[in-house]
């Protein structure tokens, strides 16, 4: 039995993939990879399946040996799904700040729709 190509979903761009993509896309191992950005293959191999994140630190190594394939620092880091320590503190200490970015999703409009009306929202008050 064939698949419906049709009804298959796109596969989903992630910070891990795109390395790998990249990497793959550079012709160099996952060894000598890792070796370059300093990490070790076991840890390189996590990150590109997504099961660890690298540093801020690490990511700028990885574009940077990327760079000579087209990875750049801002494209990988558009990957990174993290919020920054300080959004991740006012997300504790505000639940409502989860409740918000549920109903956004669910919502189902253009998340750039979604901050244009807020940044009217807030240049009123």
């Amino acid at each position: 039995m064939y698949a419906n190509v049709a009804y298959m979903e796109p596969e989903r761009v992630t910070l891990g993939s795109d390395i790998r993509r990249l990497r793959m896309l550079s012709g160099t191992s996952l060894r000598k990879f890792a070796l370059g950005v300093g990490v070790s293959a076991p840890h390189l191999s996590d990150i590109e399946l997504d099961r660890r994140r690298p540093s801020k630190a690490l990511l700028k190594r990885i574009a940077l040996e990327l760079r000579p394939v087209g990875g750049t620092h801002k494209s990988l880091e558009r990957l990174d799904a993290r919020f920054e320590s300080d959004l991740q503190e006012w997300v504790l200490q505000n639940p409502e700040v989860r409740l918000m970015l549920r109903r956004v999703k669910e919502s189902g409009r253009p998340v750039g729709e979604v901050l244009r009306k807020v940044e009217l929202m807030l240049r009123r008050d």
